[in-house]
């Protein structure tokens, strides 16, 4: 369960945008650089995210006061199989804990 910290809207330290190169997470950094909100977005040529093992490298990265963001492409094409969400929230659990 998603537990916010603040009762008020609190502008985070940064803003970790993990799935850097998608449609959606361009549009989040762009709106993070005009409204001067720090950010990181993390590519998956730098992490791949589909490695379970790569989660405390992940985990690594962060900052106890970041925003974490998670983005993903749902398309499925000949060269890239359809994602697998279990896989993914299954990092992400284990980078938040």
């Amino acid at each position: 369960m998603l537990k916010h910290q603040s009762q008020v809207p609190v502008r985070p330290s940064r803003v970790e945008i993990l799935g850097a190169n998608g449609f959606v997470s361009r549009h989040l950094q762009s709106w993070c650089a005009r409204n001067e909100v720090a950010f990181r977005a993390v590519a998956s040529r730098e992490i791949d995210m589909t490695r379970r093992e790569k989660a405390q490298e992940l985990a690594g990265l962060l900052r106890p006061d970041d925003a974490v963001v998670m983005t993903s492409d749902s398309r499925e094409s000949p060269s890239k199989p359809a994602p697998n969400v279990a896989l993914d929230s299954a990092v992400i659990r284990a980078v938040l804990e």
